[in-house]
């Protein structure tokens, strides 16, 4: 018979172990890494808009370069949740689509945009990654967490 199971008349005992467990270790390294993402999110938002303005600055058609100094972005919400670039020259409608009157569209916002999106999901990743493994207490370089 099994050294960790008597039988005792009708009964069945098992002989059993207590375990303890300290969880804060693992509490600190969730809200770690939720901390981590929440930031990494918030930078890679602000990197897209940048990169948005950038690129639309440069697809700007240039005569005097004030339509290309008024591009810029906004971030919405704290903590950061989005945002939006845009251009506030008075004329920069017409250089993005164009008039009735014979001046082609530009579209410099729009394929500025374009560009970005097809890889904003590798910006947002790469600071959400570059954050929970930059070393402090839980990073690759900290305690070993990963």
């Amino acid at each position: 018979m099994d050294s960790n199971i008597r039988q005792g008349g009708s009964q069945l005992m098992a002989r059993h172990k207590v375990i303890k467990v300290n969880a804060s270790g693992a509490l600190k390294m969730v809200k770690y890494v939720e901390d981590s993402i929440d930031k990494g999110t918030q930078e890679g938002i602000v990197e897209a808009l940048k990169e948005v303005r950038d690129t639309a600055k440069s697809y700007a058609p240039v005569k005097t370069g004030f339509l290309r100094d008024h591009i810029g972005y906004l971030t919405v919400g704290k903590p950061i949740r989005g945002g939006y670039v845009e251009a506030t020259a008075f004329y920069s409608a017409y250089q993005e689509w164009g008039t009735r009157n014979g001046v082609k569209g530009k579209y410099y916002m729009t394929r500025a945009f374009q560009d970005v999106l097809s890889h904003v999901d590798n910006i947002i990743g790469e600071r959400i990654e570059g954050r929970v493994t930059r070393g402090g207490k839980f990073g690759s370089k900290g305690h070993g967490a990963y």
